[in-house]
């Protein structure tokens, strides 16, 4: 028979429903390929591995099952995650196949779900060589939150779509730009790398990275190779195509000192400000800077559209996103 025609196994609600979570991100709900809105489940040795892929982006993840049958069958990914969402918390799963169809079963509650054939399901394989870095999660996760924000969607000008990663022998960069605000955050650390490299995550990489970092001192291993990175996060693993482009030299748009400048943050609201300003005088003193953040002592104006205008002296802190010597 074919391999996972007779697949049998039991498994927690819980173990399967965060398998599932770590790669239900990568299943797009409209596919070209039919296959492509499946998960490869692979059971063998106590183990089951889910796969999704969308063809630029992989994503594996592992749960402990009890195997009676090894096997492996792809089945509708949305399906099965609804179906794992619905039971209660605590709940055990059997999954048995049959053929073309996967019975699901927990409690009193039946489902049949249609497979297509394991062999139809494409695999993103990795290219040999490259270079590997290693840091803490909360690091990584805090590189992409304070610049993610800054990347285009959709820009005819591809090489934008994504987040640039400048890994030096010193630090690691995570730069992000439309072509109106651009965003860089940096940390030093050894990286174990002897030359600088760029590389451009596209944009879906860069979110599902940061949704599936934690805030924790874990460590995340990233493999850089020709056109591909690949990260593995303890049970999951991240496969992903980078953005083939060249991106825009930043180091020349970022001011190597800050004196005399202006600030314009745009402010998006119900309210009727067109935005706010920040006007330096004599008396506005600057405490700190470096590539992050700005503090200092200014006069704030506010000017609505009902030509009111507001004046108050106060001492903030802000993130430095555009910046123009006057």
């Amino acid at each position: 028979y074919i391999l996972g025609e007779h697949m049998k196994l039991e498994v927690g609600r819980n173990e399967l429903f965060g398998a599932l979570q770590a790669v239900i991100g990568v299943v797009e709900r409209r596919q070209t390929l039919p296959v492509l809105s499946n998960l490869l489940l692979q059971a063998s040795e106590g183990e089951l591995i889910l796969t999704g892929t969308d063809l630029e982006l992989e994503l594996i993840s592992r749960a402990i099952v009890q195997t009676e049958v090894e096997g492996k069958i792809t089945v509708p990914a949305r399906k099965l995650f609804d179906i794992c969402r619905g039971l209660p918390e605590g709940a055990n799963i059997r999954l048995e196949v049959s053929g073309d169809k996967m019975l699901v079963r927990s409690g009193k509650s039946r489902f049949t779900l249609s497979t297509l054939r394991a062999e139809e399901f494409p695999a993103m394989s990795i290219n040999a060589g490259g270079s590997e870095l290693t840091l803490t999660q909360k690091v990584l996760r805090g590189l992409i939150e304070r610049t993610q924000f800054a990347m285009a969607a959709q820009d005819v000008r591809y090489y934008l779509n994504g987040l640039l990663l400048h890994v030096l022998p010193t630090g690691v960069r995570a730069v992000a730009t439309d072509g109106h605000r651009l965003a860089m955050s940096e940390i030093e650390m050894d990286t174990g790398i002897a030359e600088a490299t760029q590389i451009i995550l596209p944009r879906k990489t860069v979110l599902e990275l940061q949704r599936l970092l934690d805030s924790t001192d874990e460590n995340i291993s990233l493999r850089i190779t020709e056109g591909q990175i690949q990260a593995d996060l303890d049970i999951i693993r991240l496969t992903s195509k980078l953005i083939d482009g060249r991106f825009p030299d930043y180091e020349r748009v970022v001011p190597k000192a800050v004196t005399n400048c202006w600030w314009r943050i745009a402010k998006r609201s119900v309210r009727p400000c067109h935005g706010l300003r920040f006007f330096p005088t004599k008396s506005s003193a600057v405490y700190a800077c470096n590539w992050k953040t700005i503090a200092l002592s200014c006069r704030l104006r506010i000017r609505s559209t009902k030509k009111r205008r507001k004046s108050w002296k106060s001492s903030t802190t802000v993130r430095l996103l555009r910046s123009a010597s006057m």
